[in-house]
């Protein structure tokens, strides 16, 4: 004798609509039903349904989170932090304010990345993400946007505001570090731009904040500078020369 396959387990849900069926079908025919029977289906029922509506719920949080925010860090990701900024440009338009964007780049992380490995690096990109945090407003967004880079969103700041933030970053990021017993630095270099002097977009301020982050960099990192115009007229000088003397060597 051949066994037939193994019937499929019901779920929850057809189980639940098994037994109203036959609920129903008995009341159909006329039988007669306990009410303390009736109660007991009906809270098995609502409590079932309690239970699938909060699984949904919760699936529902899960997915949000994973497109919203940065897997390693818990941060908001780029596309929430566009959403942010989207909803501060309309209210900065009808009010005439400002905000600022901080764009905050690690110093000497990839020293401590390729050295002590990339499970140690996401710990300390934890805990340096941290620490940003500490120095913000509750009304303020960190985001990260890349390996080692993030950028603040400072609600409504002006430009002394901006720098009391960088200042508090540096000095943040500047104490040492300790993991597993090992003691580090690391620092950071913050370019900042400021709504609307500096742009009008998000694309356009981080941009902006990129850029004077890169001279932090350039002049020897750990500090921050606000954008300027002439810094972009002097990297597109740069990169026209380092093009020329390129193509003067290949010749």
């Amino acid at each position: 004798m051949v066994d037939g396959p193994a019937p499929k387990k019901l779920t929850r849900n057809q189980q639940l609509g098994l037994r109203l069926a036959e609920i129903l079908t008995r009341l159909n025919e006329g039988q007669t039903l306990k009410v303390q029977d009736l109660m007991r289906d009906f809270k098995t029922c609502q409590r079932t349904i309690e239970r699938d509506l909060t699984e949904r719920l919760d699936a529902q949080k899960r997915i949000e989170a994973l497109a919203y925010t940065d897997v390693l860090t818990g941060l908001p990701n780029r596309l929430l932090l566009g959403q942010r900024v989207a909803v501060a440009l309309r209210t900065a338009q009808r009010n005439g304010s400002t905000f600022a964007l901080l764009f905050i780049d690690l110093d000497r992380f990839k020293n401590i990345n390729d050295s002590l490995g990339h499970a140690f690096g996401d710990r300390v990109l934890i805990e340096a993400a941290a620490r940003i945090l500490q120095t913000l407003r509750e009304v303020d967004t960190l985001s990260r946007v890349g390996g080692d880079e993030f950028v603040a969103f400072l609600q409504e700041a002006d430009a002394i505001g901006a720098e009391i933030v960088a200042r508090r970053i540096l000095e943040k990021l500047a104490q040492p570090f300790v993991l597993d017993a090992v003691n580090f630095s690391l620092g950071c270099s913050i370019g900042v731009a400021m709504y609307p002097a500096d742009g009008r977009t998000l694309d356009t301020l981080i941009q902006c904040a990129d850029t004077a982050m890169f001279r932090v960099k350039e002049r020897g990192r750990g500090n921050f500078r606000f954008y300027q115009p002439q810094m972009n007229v002097d990297l597109l000088s740069r990169v026209k020369m380092d093009h020329a003397m390129r193509q003067a060597m290949e010749q």
